[in-house]
């Protein structure tokens, strides 16, 4: 969002909802208001694949960044400030990263819910807990979904090139959120010969505070 008010955080913490204080400083959520039929819904499939290789992005951080995690929220769980969770949590992947590594992002939006009230008007139709605590922020919208991200090691550069171009065509199917994913049976058994394969997933994908 464009306005200073606004900050957009991927939801690591996933025990947040519409209403809930927030402080910045900690990157920490703290205490939630009541809020009463003041939610708009909006339903709509959104999704994103893409694909990365390992001399694409030199370490995890990199990958992170590539995937819309800001500075301020890698340097809390750096700082241990903010637990790893879901795909956070590839943080902590030890295997090395080079040509034979591969990445698999998905990310699927399915809807999101928004506090239709201004900052101006926020003490008309917001009960406020009277200890604020260290609050900066509230969470005003929360876009649903999920994030799964596959991490692919393979042992040769040939089979590397082959697991490339299945992924490519995977990652080309899932960009259509309206069409189930299909794969020849070629493109199964490439699959299920693949030994080395950590998957780490999300059920929220952020947070609009």
């Amino acid at each position: 969002m464009s306005s200073p008010n606004f900050i957009q955080r991927k939801a690591v913490d996933v025990s947040g909802q519409l209403g809930s204080l927030y402080d910045a400083s900690s990157d920490t959520l703290l205490k939630c208001c009541r809020v009463e039929k003041l939610e708009k819904t909006q339903f709509h499939k959104d999704s994103i694949c893409q694909v990365f290789q390992g001399t694409q992005v030199n370490n995890v951080i990199h990958l992170l960044k590539a995937i819309k995690f800001d500075d301020a929220l890698l340097q809390s769980i750096l700082l241990g400030m903010v637990r790893p969770f879901g795909i956070s949590s590839v943080i902590n992947y030890n295997q090395p990263i080079n040509n034979n590594t591969h990445f698999l992002y998905h990310s699927y939006i399915c809807r999101t819910d928004k506090l239709s009230v201004t900052a101006e008007k926020i003490y008309q139709n917001i009960s406020l807990p009277s200890d604020l605590n260290n609050a900066t922020h509230m969470i005003t919208e929360i876009i649903y979904g999920f994030e799964v991200l596959c991490v692919i090691q393979v042992p040769t550069t040939e089979s590397s090139v082959q697991i490339e171009d299945l992924l490519n065509r995977i990652s080309k199917q899932l960009q259509s959120s309206d069409k189930p994913l299909k794969l020849t049976d070629k493109e199964e058994r490439q699959i299920n010969e693949l030994s080395n394969v950590t998957i780490y997933a999300s059920e929220i994908c952020c947070n609009d505070l």
